[in-house]
């Protein structure tokens, strides 16, 4: 069995302040059960609002290995993804 080489890939979030991050996810997790968006019933909040919540969130960035994240206007749910 040949041994597998190991890769350490470093993740940055750069975001608003916390105070503007934190009002900015608050209305669009509020948003996102007045449209309908969100099932009736119990969820975490993970699974309320998905994985790549943060990533639609304005002045926001997320750099992953190669790969960079942008958020979309607000009517996307897709993140932009660009490979440096």
């Amino acid at each position: 069995m040949a041994k597998k080489e190991c890769e350490n890939v470093a993740t940055t979030l750069v975001v608003l302040s916390a105070y503007k991050l934190t009002a900015q996810t608050a209305i669009a997790a509020v948003e996102r059960v007045l449209t309908g968006k969100v099932a009736n019933g119990f969820s975490t909040p993970s699974r309320t609002i998905g994985n790549e919540f943060i990533l639609a969130i304005s002045e926001m960035e997320l750099k992953w290995g190669n790969q960079q994240w942008s958020p979309q206007p607000a009517d996307s749910d897709k993140p932009s993804r660009q490979q440096n």
